[in-house]
């Protein structure tokens, strides 16, 4: 996944993850200091709290975070996804009423792929 994608998907620009991923803001040569709220669109952004985000950042170099990220997206079920408190599309917060708009229709989806299936295997 690019820098922008992640970004987009955390409701963060790319340029202020780059700068918290390298720990200096390249425009002032200061320390980047993210706040609870960024630490959590990019946590939820990555599908891990941000508890483990933490953990990662003291264990782990820059390099390795796009493998663990794509370990941890492997392992998720998007309905229990959808149960976070706090889930974004498109950097705005889903209601309670939107996430079961998403995930009826995600189950509709769902059907439809497996009868399409079923009827290429006829």
């Amino acid at each position: 996944m690019s820098l922008r994608d992640f970004a987009k998907l955390c409701g963060i620009s790319h340029t202020h993850i780059d700068s918290i991923e390298k720990g200096v803001d390249p425009r002032t040569n200061k320390t980047v200091r993210p706040t609870v709220e960024t630490l959590n669109k990019i946590s939820l952004g990555a599908g891990i709290s941000i508890k483990k985000l933490v953990d990662l950042s003291m264990d782990i170099t820059s390099d390795e975070i796009p493998l663990i990220q794509s370990k941890e997206a492997k392992c998720k079920d998007l309905i229990e996804f959808l149960k976070q408190p706090e889930v974004l599309l498109d950097g705005k917060l889903l209601t309670e009423e939107d996430k079961a708009k998403i995930k009826a229709s995600l189950k509709i989806i769902f059907h439809d792929v497996k009868q399409e299936k079923k009827r290429e295997k006829s």
